[in-house]
């Protein structure tokens, strides 16, 4: 991970944790996507680092990184607080889905580090995406990757 990574990957934990810890993310109705943040960004980063992945997968990775680290994305965190990371999230399965189409499932699946078997979660996630953030939402964010 870079400098860069690392740092919002610190800020993200502690964001997530002090919502755990207010109860905010137990009251939230999408609260079990919003602490799936951490764990799907890291999964980026030890994707983004392989020097194995093929350049076209390296390329959707690259703009799932740059989605997640954007201040100003569709949902931003500073406008909406902890729902900002739905989108992230579901941009990071989506992408995940993607690069799974060029590189080994379950090489991905090891690099995972959620409870729950990453290729389920991410299908139970792109499932719900319109659900939880409308069809016209998901439909720019998906068409904007």
């Amino acid at each position: 991970m870079n400098p860069e990574q690392t740092l919002y990957l610190k800020q993200l934990t502690v964001e997530i944790e002090s919502g755990k810890l207010q109860g905010k993310l137990a009251k939230h109705k999408w609260g079990s996507i919003v602490k799936m943040a951490p764990n799907f960004f890291k999964l980026l980063c030890a994707l983004q680092e392989d020097t194995n992945i093929p350049d076209t997968a390296n390329e959707i990775l690259n703009g799932g990184m740059k989605y997640f680290l954007s201040d100003v994305d569709f949902l931003p965190e500073s406008l909406v607080g902890l729902s900002g990371y739905l989108d992230d999230v579901l941009v990071a399965a989506y992408v995940v889905k993607e690069v799974s189409k060029e590189v080994d499932p379950q090489y991905i699946s090891m690099l995972w580090e959620g409870d729950k078997d990453l290729f389920l979660t991410i299908d139970d996630l792109l499932e719900s995406a319109s659900a939880i953030l409308g069809e016209n939402l998901w439909g720019k964010i998906r068409s904007s990757l």
